[in-house]
């Protein structure tokens, strides 16, 4: 009986090493959750400011690359009417962003610009 003594001492021994360990995990767990209760909220990006300025709760982007006769223009005024009309939308509750790049950007010059070589031939 003497000779069993030992290996239960190994295992009294190793159970308790065992439930010390599962101890410590999970008071290490309990103050890793305690402490990190924030949420995890990122500082919004420019462009996603720039997209919360946009007035309106319905909201349409129109990209123009190209000129296209204007009809990214002419889009984004149907898109105004049938949201007023169509929809009984208030005429505040929408707003339209056009954006005109590429070949498209004269769409967006003044008369001034295209006057430009007349005044300084005068």
């Amino acid at each position: 009986m003497a000779a069993q003594e030992p290996s239960n001492d190994r295992r009294t021994f190793l159970s308790n090493v065992a439930v010390s360990a599962a101890t410590l995990g999970f008071a290490n767990v309990a103050t890793a959750t305690q402490t990190d209760t924030s949420p995890n909220i990122e500082a919004p990006t420019e462009f996603q400011v720039w997209l919360n300025s946009i007035a309106g709760k319905h909201r349409q982007v129109y990209d123009a690359p190209e000129p296209n006769h204007g009809m990214a223009l002419i889009w984004s005024y149907v898109y105004l009417l049938t949201a007023a009309q169509g929809y009984n939308v208030p005429e505040s509750d929408v707003g339209v962003v056009v954006v005109l790049r590429h070949a498209a950007i004269p769409i967006g010059f003044q008369d001034a610009l295209w006057s430009y070589p007349d005044s300084v031939d005068g």
